[in-house]
């Protein structure tokens, strides 16, 4: 059976979730991304400011928000005890080839002092991000369900305190930078794992896809890594394909998904190109590299 087989068959027999339970999972996802968000170090901790909505789970935040071209790929979790369950061969093959697009990208480092620029949509709501590459100075957030917040900079291990929108004055608390761009990732596909793990505390499902929504949509990585996070994502636990994925602005494509609880969550890539779109909660419209806060071109 060819894969474009096996999607037409996993499309009859696969009901697409419909708006309630989407809408249902999203707001957990929001709830549980700002709980807390991975560091570079792959540690959670508790988010003293607005957590990065990485429009999914823990940098992950705003709820496992992206993904696919075809289909939808769902992952749930494997019983204690029992051996991983494989890949499907048909979400190996769009995985593949999101790794092998990433891979072929220019290499490009940006500067200490410049900005990562996120910005995706969820039906009519529009969230906006500018994050320091380099952790070091202050960026901004707007959510989905607010005004713009304050990044503090972490600088000489302090940073400004937050309170509402603005900087408490002459107030600093302990900090770790917390970077955009992570050059020292794992390029390989074993090596992203072990990372994914490490991030995640451990080897459930829903965890690790956190991590993986907060390293495609909320971080910059090098073209190298970002083909290994794809690859890597291979190795969790039964994933699978369904045809017919959309994005949070409805944009038609193939997704790689899960299911841990409730509706599945869905990276999903361009038919054609592979690229990332974003997921099933969330559309990634755009993700650069600007000079300052505000730039969005």
């Amino acid at each position: 059976m060819t894969d474009l087989e096996m999607l037409a068959e996993l499309a009859e027999r696969t009901a697409p979730p419909t708006a309630e339970a989407l809408a249902s999972a999203r707001a957990r996802l929001v709830a549980e991304l700002r709980a807390g968000t991975p560091t570079p170090a792959g540690r959670l901790v508790p988010a003293r400011r607005p957590v990065r909505r990485l429009v999914l789970p823990a940098g992950i935040a705003a709820g496992l928000v992206a993904v696919a071209t075809a289909g939808l790929v769902t992952l749930t979790t494997t019983p204690h005890g029992a051996g991983p369950a494989r890949v499907s061969a048909a979400a190996a093959e769009v995985l593949d080839r999101a790794a092998g697009v990433a891979r072929s990208e220019a290499d490009v480092p940006p500067g200490p002092d410049q900005f990562l620029y996120v910005r995706s949509v969820s039906g009519s709501d529009v969230y906006e991000a500018w994050f320091s590459m380099d952790g070091t100075h202050d960026g901004r957030i707007k959510p989905l369900d607010g005004g713009p917040v304050p990044v503090a900079g972490c600088r000489d291990g302090r940073a400004p305190v937050v309170k509402g929108t603005e900087f408490l004055p002459g107030v600093t608390e302990p900090c770790t930078p917390d970077p955009a761009y992570l050059p020292d990732v794992p390029t390989t596909a074993d090596g992203m794992l072990a990372y994914l793990r490490r991030a995640a505390g451990g080897d459930r499902t829903n965890d690790l896809a956190k991590v993986v929504f907060w390293l495609a949509e909320q971080r910059l990585l090098r073209p190298s890594a970002r083909a290994a996070l794809f690859e890597a994502a291979k190795q969790i636990p039964n994933v699978t394909v369904a045809p017919d994925a959309t994005d949070g602005a409805g944009r038609p494509g193939v997704g790689v998904s899960w299911t841990y609880s409730g509706p599945p969550v869905s990276l999903v890539f361009d038919r054609s190109t592979y690229q990332l779109l974003g997921s099933n909660l969330d559309s990634l419209q755009r993700k650069i590299v600007v000079n300052r806060v505000g730039q969005r071109a």
